[in-house]
């Protein structure tokens, strides 16, 4: 090794002065060299070979094997559409959001993405089909099928707690109390909120000695203020009268109609900012029983008599209604967002996340008819059916006409290269949302009013038509 060293050294030193080193090299390199067309780059790459292996610095210390990446339950994506996939990305501007949706469709169609193709960096907000490689690399792999109990709570990662309690939840929801209980204060605060928002599935009456701990002595306030939420959907009385009536001075209560005289609720015109942030403040800690209570209204009665047609109130409201109404309230505001015209469908947002899927499948042709600006709300009543929405029912959304007025414009505007922001959003949307048979006929519709079939913006619409459920080839 120290006679390669001294030849190296020699090599380096012609080149550095700018002669040839052929002849520097050792005697039986330079008969293979002579057999070359270029014997000086022959002799650069064996350099440079023996730089990089010959003499690699020894680790500093032993070598741990880094633990192998672990099968997900389900198979990656076949083959053939791997490119398409891969093309999204590339061709793409795809934000963090838009790839976790495109994973859970996938996952609606039974598959996952090869890592080689796209690897998530973050897992939280992703199916739980990919748990198993939440920081694979940071622990060896675990017993698999391991039943979470107190003794193999510390065996679970994060997000393959969240996912057990919350599968827990379903089969025996006393369990999991008690074990959340037991456990829950180890945890530092963003993992025990995670943990504490897993009694939002099957919550009852059983559950609120322990919401009334949380909600009185836990160390952190984001807790405290879950537990008050969940009470206040159990109907618990909570001690903030004077924050509900603060509130419900800036609400006005009053009847119209000549003849049925109907009870209204409506927001107060507000003359300055800081009285305009002090109520979306007391938005975020006052219950919906509680400032019913103080308009001297019941709480299904303030729901039927909340007067839309402002926006942002409206969304304050709704979200009030998600954050601490009952199961039934909450359905009750969802029917009455639907049946008023003059209600935004993005006000439904925070009232789906708790809808189960079927709710959540019944009233998505309503929402899609109400869809006149984008299919946002659409999208996020889809979550956990991805790639099941018909032609029939995406004909019924108004938004798509004005897509398609939009395409065709651009299309006939010759100074205009690439499709706008808002056409590339809802054309991803809509392929993540149609299923198979739907994304074909939209491709083709799409291409009939000008769009190019190599265009980029169809690319997830072209997956989804390509990727039928379940295809095993």
């Amino acid at each position: 090794m120290t006679e390669l060293s001294r030849s190296l050294e020699k090599i380096k030193s012609r080149w550095m002065v700018g002669g040839s080193a052929v002849e520097q090299a050792p005697v039986e390199l330079r008969e293979r060299l002579g057999r070359s067309d270029d014997p000086e780059l022959a002799l650069l790459a064996i350099t440079a070979q023996a730089g990089i292996v010959a003499f690699r610095s020894a680790p500093s210390a032993e070598l741990t094997p880094c633990a192998a990446l672990p099968e997900l339950p389900l198979p990656t994506l076949p083959e053939q559409h791997r490119s398409l996939f891969r093309r999204v990305f590339s061709l793409q501007k795809i934000s963090n959001e838009q790839s976790n949706l495109l994973l859970h469709f996938l996952a609606a169609r039974g598959y996952v993405t090869h890592p080689a193709d796209f690897m998530p960096s973050r897992f939280d907000d992703l199916p739980a089909c990919y748990t198993p490689w939440n920081a694979w690399d940071e622990r060896e792999a675990t017993e698999p099928n391991l039943e979470l109990s107190e003794d193999t709570w510390g065996h679970f990662l994060p997000g393959e707690l969240v996912n057990a309690l919350f599968d827990m939840r379903d089969q025996d929801a006393g369990k999991a109390r008690s074990m959340i209980e037991a456990k829950a204060e180890q945890l530092p605060a963003e993992q025990r909120l995670r943990v504490i928002q897993c009694l939002g599935q099957n919550l009852s009456q059983d559950d609120i000695p322990f919401l009334e701990k949380l909600a009185e002595s836990d160390r952190s306030q984001k807790v405290q203020a879950l537990a008050t939420a969940f009470l206040a959907r159990l109907g618990r009385n909570l001690d903030e009268a004077e924050n509900a009536q603060e509130l419900a001075d800036f609400h006005q209560v009053g009847k119209k109609g000549l003849i049925n005289r109907k009870t209204i609720v409506s927001a107060r015109k507000l003359k300055t900012a800081a009285q305009r942030a002090r109520r979306s403040e007391l938005y975020e800690i006052v219950s919906l029983p509680g400032l019913a209570s103080a308009l001297q209204l019941e709480p299904d009665a303030m729901i039927a008599s909340w007067q839309f047609g402002e926006d942002v109130m409206d969304a304050s409201f709704c979200d009030l209604v998600a954050r601490t109404g009952s199961d039934g309230q909450l359905r009750a505001c969802v029917e009455r967002v639907l049946s008023e015209k003059s209600a935004a469908p993005d006000t439904l947002s925070p009232l789906l996340e708790r809808l189960g899927t079927e709710d959540r499948k019944r009233h998505l042709p309503e929402i899609l008819a109400r869809e006149e600006h984008g299919f946002n709300t659409a999208l996020s009543c889809m979550h956990g059916h991805l790639g099941t929405v018909g032609t029939g029912d995406l004909e019924k959304a108004p938004f798509l006409a004005e897509l398609l007025a939009a395409i065709r414009a651009q299309a006939e505007d010759e100074k205009k290269t690439g499709q706008t922001a808002l056409i590339q959003q809802a054309l991803f949307q809509l392929g993540l949302m149609a299923d198979a048979v739907a994304a074909e006929a939209l491709i083709n519709t799409f291409l009939t009013a000008g769009m190019s079939r190599a265009d980029a913006a169809l690319l997830v619409l072209q997956l989804n038509a390509a990727l039928t459920p379940g295809d095993p080839s």
